[in-house]
C-alpha cells in the first residue's frame, strides 16, 4: 500500500514526464534488487503467502516498472501526450 502511495505521489507531481518515468524505473530496479537480496541472503525470504518484506519489495519493484507502460500517455508523457481526444 505504501509503495502505491509513493507511485501515485510521483505520478500526480509536477515533475516532467521523463523525470516520472526515471523515478519509477529507478525505484523498480532498486526494489527488485532489495527484495531479491533479502531473500538470497536468507534475511527475509520471498514468500507470498505471508507477505514478507522481501516479497513486498520484490513484487513492488515489478509494479514500479510496469506503471509507466500502463498509465495514460499524458501521465508519463508517452506517445500522444498532450493531444486532446
Amino acid at each position: 500500500m505504501v509503495l502505491g502511495l509513493l507511485a501515485g505521489g510521483v505520478l500526480k507531481s509536477d515533475r516532467s514526464p521523463r523525470a516520472k518515468r526515471r523515478w519509477l524505473v529507478i525505484a523498480g530496479v532498486s526494489s527488485l534488487a532489495a527484495g531479491w537480496t533479502l531473500g538470497a541472503l536468507g534475511i527475509c525470504p520471498v514468500v507470498k503467502r505471508i507477505w514478507t518484506p522481501g516479497f513486498v519489495l520484490w513484487s513492488g519493484g515489478f509494479c514500479f516498472l510496469f506503471t509507466p507502460s500502463s498509465t495514460s500517455s499524458s501521465t508519463c508523457g508517452g506517445a500522444g501526450a498532450g493531444r486532446s481526444r
